[in-house]
């Protein structure tokens, strides 16, 4: 039986990585969590995989790469690191995987094998000339301290081919239940009624958080350009940039057809209540949001940059526009609520796109790649 240690945020654990811990459990191996503890999430965690013999350990280590803090994080990863006989370490996330890689530098050497799996570089063709000058040099410098790459999107499977890991592999991100999106159950009237969204207009919908990089600012002001009082938007999400997004849809006289809807969990079911996705995020190593949008039979309007080039087509999935282009995305708004037909199209091949990133496929590629890397 091997042994591996896990390391990642708790958030990340609880919503993206639990099946493959579970898929592993399965296949014989013996896993182990080191994370750091975001708010509110350490009993949601704890109770998912309570029936599971996974043993949790947390460590100091802050979110920004900048904090000086952070010498703690790495002792207490050294501590557990070097305490133990891990076969493989398989670490998520910049800061959590940089505290890790430099933790592991004696275990290495031990035989112990580094696994770094990327949810998107921080540079990337069309990003700004800082992520390039502050990120690229130390996602470089960091590959020799790890042994394996797994990357969520083909921009960087390619890029990470030439920084010196053993290995680069490429997955299918790490999973999303399509099922519960594409069968949820839903009185559209109702749910409308609730999210104070009216029946008779075109709902648009986003989900995701209120800062700059989901970038719902471009959507606010294309339909500031539109004007027209038939198309409403809804945004699932809280954020620093709430007031400020509050405000510029008052200035621009749109406050009554923009939502401000908060956390939901309940994002099935709103899905099923609206009639476009849209996802214009300046950054994105995938893009769950966006694939919960299309598992859910909606057309999608999106930014096309690194990870979500992998699923999109302009005329295919809907339209994908540069993420600055305010004209843009007010013409593609127009183009999709004047047209019916197209909606259901698109809506109906997205669903069967959205299929390949399931989690039932993704438990079969990551899983099976740690445990080929073990043999």
């Amino acid at each position: 039986m091997s042994k591996i240690l896990l390391t990642a945020t708790n958030a990340m654990i609880f919503h993206f990585l639990v099946p493959h811990i579970e898929k592993l459990l399965e296949m014989g191996h013996h896993v182990e969590i080191a994370s750091t503890a975001l708010e509110g999430y350490d009993d949601l965690l704890r109770n998912r995989i309570k029936e599971k013999p996974v043993k949790i350990s947390y460590i100091r280590l802050n979110r920004s790469p900048f904090s000086l803090s952070n010498y703690k994080g790495i002792i207490d990863l050294k501590r557990i690191i070097d305490n133990d006989s891990f076969d493989l370490i398989w670490t998520n996330e910049p800061v959590m995987s940089i505290a890790t890689r430099l933790a592991a530098r004696s275990a290495r050497k031990k035989g112990t094998k580094v696994v770094y799996m990327v949810h998107g570089f921080h540079f990337f063709d069309g990003s700004s000339k800082g992520s390039w000058l502050i990120f690229y040099p130390i996602e470089r410098i960091m590959a020799k301290f790890a042994d394996y790459l797994i990357t969520i999107n083909k921009e960087d499977f390619n890029r990470g081919k030439s920084f010196g890991f053993k290995d680069v592999f490429y997955v299918h991100g790490v999973g999303l239940d399509t099922k519960k999106f594409r069968e949820a159950s839903v009185d559209r009237s109702l749910k409308r009624k609730e999210i104070g969204i009216p029946n008779n207009v075109i709902m648009l919908l986003s989900v995701g958080e209120l800062g700059t990089r989901k970038n719902h600012e471009v959507v606010i002001r294309a339909l500031g350009e539109l004007k027209d009082k038939d198309i409403h938007y809804a945004i699932c999400g809280e954020g620093v940039l709430e007031d400020y997004l509050k405000n510029l849809c008052k200035k621009l006289g749109i406050a009554e057809n923009v939502h401000f809807l908060g956390y939901h969990r309940d994002i099935p079911e709103i899905c099923k209540a609206a009639d476009i996705y849209v996802f214009p995020s300046q950054r994105e190593g995938l893009g769950i949001g966006a694939l919960e949008g299309m598992a859910s039979g909606l057309p999608l309007i999106s930014s096309y940059v690194n990870g979500i080039r992998d699923y999109t087509e302009d005329g295919v999935t809907g339209y994908t526009i540069q993420p600055y282009n305010i004209e843009g995305y007010a013409m593609a708004i127009r183009k999709l609520v004047d047209n019916t037909g197209d909606r259901a199209r698109f809506g109906s091949h997205n669903m069967i796109v959205a299929q390949k990133f399931d989690v039932c496929n993704t438990i079969q590629e990551i899983p099976v790649i740690l445990d080929e890397i073990m043999k």
